[in-house]
């Protein structure tokens, strides 16, 4: 789990159009990961990023440009050892 207060956006210098720094919001995002050994040589794992799609502002130069964060991610990874 990873959580992040209220933050600065990476703001340049002040402008007319943009005067004040802008404010990120706080967020929480939940990542999951299962695990299976099927044999000594064979391993599966499953992984979620960003569990409940949140949507995460992840940083900002002004408030048209924001990055956002991925949504719900899912990744099958099969690992073979030998």
């Amino acid at each position: 789990m990873f959580w992040q207060g209220n933050r600065l956006g990476s703001n340049g210098a002040r402008t007319f159009a943009a005067p004040d720094p802008l404010v990120l919001p706080p967020f929480t995002r939940v990542d999951s990961a299962v695990f299976y050994r099927v044999n000594k040589f064979v391993n599966f794992a499953l992984n979620v990023e960003n569990v409940f799609n949140e949507l995460i502002f992840v940083n900002a130069s002004v408030g048209s440009n924001i990055e956002i964060a991925a949504p719900r991610t899912l990744t099958f990874r099969t690992t073979f050892n030998f």
